[in-house]
């Protein structure tokens, strides 16, 4: 029993050396079982062996009611499935685009995004989505969408390959109008059809059942989806939609004035040029071919 005992002793002495010698030639050491990484100040973290580093930005996977499909009575909630979890922004209701214009919910999931109309979803019409980009994975690179993700569906209409595009400038300052949307009515249908400019002001409508319309170019000032005439500058021009043809728009927005320019004064610049000052702003006003007369005061004769 002590020659066992003894050897014993020995065996835990020649272990605890070999442990020694180990913890100082590798960063882990053994305590008690458990494995203690040592790291430097300056130590990097590495991605674990044979796994890269990811790069790739988040790809959609599925979109439900499918692109460009008719979905009579959908009534569901219209699902963009990504291909690995996302980090979708909070509300993201507030920054997408869709036609018609009305208000979304959104639900999102691990890596997937739910949408729906406040009021329900509108039958015989034709809905486009603008999802933008920006929407990123949960990688350490934080990858992100570079791409608006568009689509459209029909809750029954047929879907007609119809175009409008434009520009939405500020008529002063001929600066592009960010942001600004465009929204089309039809005699007799309620549908507020839509589209919404790009930082250089240029919008596309997409599936525009052909008709007549009035076009409103405005700045939702309030967010409220709607045109404020008292409060968003704004123009309006009428424009016919057909399979045929793509109209081209130009809006050149203006504050809501209640009151005619008013002549200021006139200044004679030489025997043939007079200069007329007024108020506010005349948006192109020689536009429309105005008459101009110039009569001697003393006589009432037109020159």
């Amino acid at each position: 029993l002590r020659s066992f005992l003894g050897h014993m002793r020995l065996a835990k002495r020649r272990v605890a050396s070999e442990r020694s010698k180990f913890s100082r030639v590798h960063p882990e050491v053994v305590v008690g079982g458990l494995a203690i990484t040592i790291m430097g100040a300056c130590a990097k973290e590495l991605p674990p062996p044979g796994i890269l580093p990811d790069d790739v930005s988040p790809r959609v996977e599925k979109i439900f009611p499918a692109p460009d499909s008719i979905s009579p009575g959908f009534n569901g909630q219209v699902l963009i499935q990504f291909d690995e979890p996302v980090n979708i922004p909070n509300g993201i209701e507030r920054l997408i685009f869709v036609s018609p214009m009305e208000r979304y919910l959104s639900d999102k999931g691990f890596s997937e995004l739910k949408l729906e109309p406040l009021g329900g979803w509108r039958d015989n019409v034709v809905y486009c989505f603008s999802i933008p980009e920006g929407i990123s994975d949960l990688s350490r690179s934080r990858n992100r969408t570079e791409n608006p993700i568009n689509f459209c569906f029909s809750t029954g209409a047929p879907l007609v390959d119809t175009r409008v595009v434009g520009t939405i400038t500020d008529a002063m300052t001929g600066l592009p109008q960010d942001e600004a949307r465009v929204i089309f009515f039809a005699p007799g249908d309620t549908t507020p059809y839509g589209a919404i400019a790009d930082e250089e002001g240029h919008f596309t409508a997409r599936s525009l059942p052909p008709g007549e319309y009035q076009a409103f170019g405005f700045l939702d000032q309030n967010r409220n989806l709607i045109l404020d005439r008292d409060i968003d500058p704004h123009d309006s021009v009428a424009l016919l939609v057909d399979r045929d043809s793509v109209p081209r728009l130009e809006f050149g927005l203006v504050p809501p004035d209640t009151t005619p320019p008013r002549l200021l004064r006139v200044q004679v610049m030489d025997t043939t040029t007079v200069r007329l000052e007024f108020d506010d702003y005349l948006i192109n006003p020689l536009s429309q071919d105005p008459e101009f007369f110039i009569s001697n005061s003393e006589t009432g004769m037109i020159v």
